[in-house]
């Protein structure tokens, strides 16, 4: 049995990746959630580094990494677009970091 919590998200996701449409639309609101957490964490990076907490080094953005990420959430909305099932996608691979797809093979 279920915890009442956990049915309603495995409703969800049965859901989710069936409609590519609906799928789409919980990617971008996820997206904007997360855009509002990385700003959030920016402006915290921001404040300790001119408070003089941290040193210099601290300031370096991992942007070949944000770079990959923001290629790989390119990919699938495009292709939910296209209303095309994501039904090879990887979610374990989807926020990794290594520079492989997020297609099984």
């Amino acid at each position: 049995m279920l915890h009442p919590i956990a049915r309603r998200q495995v409703g969800q996701w049965r859901v989710r990746p069936a409609d590519p449409a609906v799928f789409a639309a919980w990617l971008r609101e996820r997206t904007e959630r997360m855009t509002t957490v990385v700003d959030s964490l920016y402006a915290t990076r921001n404040l300790t580094l001119h408070s003089g907490l941290v040193g210099d080094e601290a300031a370096t953005p991992p942007e070949a990494l944000v770079e990959v990420l923001a290629r790989r959430h390119h990919d699938v909305l495009s292709r939910l677009d296209r209303h095309a099932k994501p039904g090879r996608l990887d979610f374990a691979r989807l926020t990794s970091p290594g520079p492989e797809g997020v297609w099984r093979k």
